[in-house]
């Protein structure tokens, strides 16, 4: 059977992408049109950066929860439907996009990712977030814009280090009592 050249090309530039991670310790498989994540990636034990951004990847593999070394994981522009569980043992994470995919739900656990300073899950399909969120003390760049939340709990925009929320396109942006908000915080 022949490989259309597009699948081949795509095969020689992830071959050398992870070759070049395993040197530099970041990974950029950006818009070549993967439907899933190489597996070879889990032997990059040692990855601080992967982005495998505006692909067509629809399952995050739960073996990523293995690359505890990940600071920055993105994943956005994508058609995820769920997050497993397995991401949340990426405790160093700081920076974590899914933004644009069909995700529903956020799992509770991930208020385990003490050291999350930025996530993005603007342009899903949240109807609602885990009610422990609000802990992510590390947390100072949320966006939660364009999703499906009819309500915005006031105890995200008291997070102590929150300084960048974005909520607007969802049908309870307008539910937030922006009085009672520290003024520091950018409400967009």
């Amino acid at each position: 059977m022949a490989i259309p050249i597009h699948s081949w090309l795509n095969i020689q530039k992830i071959s050398e992408a992870i070759s070049q991670a395993e040197m530099t310790g970041e990974l950029h498989l950006v818009g070549i049109h993967l439907d899933q994540i190489p597996e070879k990636i889990a032997k990059l034990t040692d990855l601080k950066v992967l982005n495998l951004s505006n692909n067509y990847i629809d399952t995050i593999p739960e073996w990523v929860g293995s690359l505890t070394n990940l600071e920055r994981l993105g994943l956005g522009d994508n058609n995820i439907r769920s997050i497993p569980t397995s991401i949340c043992q990426l405790t160093h994470l700081r920076t974590l996009s899914l933004s644009w995919n069909q995700i529903e739900v956020v799992p509770n656990e991930i208020v385990r990712l003490t050291h999350l300073q930025e996530l993005n899950l603007s342009g899903n399909k949240l109807k609602s977030l885990p009610s422990k969120i609000a802990k992510m003390n590390y947390i100072h760049i949320l966006r939660l814009g364009f999703n499906k939340l009819e309500f915005i709990p006031l105890e995200i925009c008291l997070m102590p280090n929150i300084k960048h929320l974005t909520i607007k396109g969802n049908p309870g942006e307008h539910s937030i009592n922006r009085v009672a908000i520290d003024r520091s915080v950018k409400i967009f």
